[in-house]
């Protein structure tokens, strides 16, 4: 009785295909950070980047749980034309990803030493990663915003602003600003490469998911009026 339907597997391959790709681009990623650190500063270093990843793994993993739970949740309501409880939950999700997004920053940034101790005790290691982790976590606090806005749209079946905003801060600002920057600041532009990824990728999530509101809205009134 079971059988493929083109129709079915051409829209789980549109809307899943930004995923299956940011899988494949966090590889390339690391290479370039590795290769890029090598030419610019020395082992020491690469270790420092390997725990602020580690670190921001950590952070990131709640933010993942609530999208996953918000992207269901969205899915069903959107779906079923409640554009209230569409925006309901998005806020409210918004409004909790960013509150860990937040503590994280304040952790993270506030006590590096502490943050960096809890994954070596050299002190050279921890005397040269304050500045790195610091560099790196300067708009943490938006992660949030990026996580749930790219979920939003894949959410609601609109494959195109979804890929955009899955690829925006991996692919289309962090690439390029790891082989840009470091030619300008050297071993900083490094580090200066993440905060400008995230705060790019945060105003252009925010573009998309101000006029998207007002397309809900829109629809909003069509059906209460319909």
């Amino acid at each position: 009785m079971f059988k493929f339907d083109l129709q079915i597997v051409k829209e789980i391959l549109k809307i899943g295909f930004p995923s299956f790709l940011m899988s494949i681009v966090d590889s390339v990623i690391f290479v370039l950070f590795n290769r890029t650190i090598v030419n610019y500063g020395n082992d020491m270093y690469i270790a420092v980047l390997g725990i602020a990843i580690r670190i921001m793994d950590i952070t990131i993993m709640p933010i993942i749980g609530i999208t996953q739970g918000f992207s269901t949740i969205v899915g069903f309501n959107f779906g079923a034309k409640k554009y209230d409880r569409v925006k309901y939950i998005l806020r409210e999700s918004f409004i909790w990803t960013t509150v860990i997004s937040a503590l994280s920053f304040i952790l993270i940034f506030g006590f590096p030493k502490l943050m960096l101790g809890i994954f070596s005790n050299s002190k050279e290691l921890i005397s040269i990663g304050i500045v790195p982790i610091r560099i790196t976590t300067v708009f943490f606090i938006t992660l949030g915003v990026q996580f749930i806005g790219g979920s939003f749209f894949q959410a609601i079946g609109k494959a195109v602003p979804a890929m955009i905003l899955n690829i925006a801060r991996q692919v289309i600002f962090l690439i390029p600003a790891i082989i840009i920057l470091p030619l300008l600041f050297k071993l900083n532009g490094v580090w200066f490469s993440l905060p400008l990824s995230d705060f790019l990728s945060t105003v252009l999530t925010v573009f998309f998911i101000v006029h998207e509101l007002k397309v809900i809205k829109k629809l909003q009134m069509e059906n209460n009026f319909g």
